[in-house]
């Protein structure tokens, strides 16, 4: 069952209706809700953690307050908190001292589409204070970062509670357009390069997200009710001088992050460890391919969430469709508004990945001319990542 637009309540009955006895969370806005508790008082498993330790994600306040708190604010960017009592002194200050490198973040989550960098989609300091108060209209409070340069990479850690498992580290590509240009998205992509990432190694940056993932996780089990099971998401970025910072945190799998990590997991297996807090009894296959996850998104998008059109997939070949993963799709092949299908190639070398990958994408659109839009510059973006 998958399940997108139910109540906390629909979704209880739904589960104890069908005999569902594991739950998976992929979706933020139910990790804002209580339905790992209302689940697990029934019984079922859910791996993701309870509402209150969820907001490491869904509060962007939340999550730098643990980091100053757990003693990690090193990891922290500069930053404040801003809401309406906050006196236009205080954010000029802010700006000043910054000379205007700012990132205006809102506090709740809203898929990557409302956080707005200075030099990307502010230009100005009257740009950056108009585009605070306008998301003080409808937010109590957002935070206002420092602006980091330097090269980003994501961290999945699986936890049971006791024991940890750091997966592979992924590069994911945020703008829309190629040259990482464009508006910030979910995601249009992501690479995984073996075990490791160019940039990172032979480095202790590696090791040392390790290391905060672990921090976080310890931290919000001994501070928190509840037990965190499941996954978190750390999105890192290392600066010039190979200072790591967090952008954020995210409690659950990411996307597309998953496609390539979970690829070669056996999910069942995964899943019962996690719940029997025996997580250190399994051994994630070892994997040193590298592989290219690319989206194919509506020809709109990101302002494209009320836009519904058919496409069509029918001269795929049965062993290109298994390179498919369907998105914001329905049964019917209708397009649903999001981004629509991915398209994932795992490999020995680059070359091969993406040519085969960019063949089929550039397959797909032909067969539906004017409907998407997708990037074709992922390699040359991760090689100029690495320079």
């Amino acid at each position: 069952f998958l399940f997108d637009a139910f109540s906390e309540s629909e979704c209880e009955q739904i589960c104890v209706d069908n005999g569902i006895t594991h739950v998976i969370i992929g979706s933020e806005k139910y990790l804002a809700t209580n339905i790992v508790d209302l689940l697990e008082e029934k019984g079922i498993f859910t791996l993701a953690p309870n509402k209150d330790m969820a907001r490491i994600e869904t509060s962007k306040i939340f999550a730098r307050q643990v980091l100053k708190d757990a003693n990690l604010n090193f990891f922290n960017p500069d930053y404040i908190i801003v809401n309406r009592e906050t006196s236009i002194l205080t954010l000029l200050k802010f700006l000043e001292k910054h000379t205007n490198q700012v990132v205006v973040k809102p506090d709740k989550p809203v898929s990557g589409k409302g956080v707005k960098v200075f030099g990307d989609h502010l230009f100005n300091r009257q740009e950056i204070i108009d585009y605070v108060f306008e998301l003080l209209k409808n937010e109590k409070e957002l935070i206002l970062e420092k602006k980091l340069i330097g090269k980003e990479f994501s961290l999945h850690t699986i936890t049971d509670g006791e024991h940890f498992i750091h997966l592979n580290p992924v590069l994911d590509f945020k703008r829309l357009l190629n040259d990482n240009k464009g508006p910030n998205t979910g995601s249009m992509g992501c690479i995984t390069d073996g075990k490791s990432l160019d940039f990172l190694k032979d480095n202790i940056v590696e090791q040392i997200a390790q290391n905060v993932n672990k921090s976080v996780l310890q931290y919000l089990n001994t501070n928190y009710k509840g037990t965190y099971k499941g996954f978190l998401y750390g999105s890192f970025i290392v600066t010039s001088q190979l200072n790591l910072h967090v952008i954020e945190f995210n409690a659950r799998l990411g996307d597309p992050e998953a496609i390539p990590l979970m690829n070669n997991i056996n999910m069942s297996e995964l899943l019962l460890h996690v719940e029997n807090m025996t997580l250190n009894l399994y051994s994630v296959p070892n994997n040193d391919n590298c592989s290219l996850t690319s989206y194919l998104v509506p020809k709109n998008y990101p302002n494209s969430s009320g836009e519904k059109f058919y496409f069509t997939l029918d001269n795929l070949t049965p062993k290109e469709k298994k390179h498919i993963v369907l998105a914001s799709v329905d049964k019917n092949y209708m397009a649903l508004g999001s981004r629509t299908l991915a398209i994932f190639y795992e490999d020995y070398d680059f070359k091969n990945v993406t040519e085969k990958l960019y063949a089929l994408q550039d397959k797909i659109m032909a067969m539906n001319p004017g409907l998407f839009h997708a990037r074709n510059d992922f390699l040359e973006s991760y090689i100029m990542n690495d320079s």
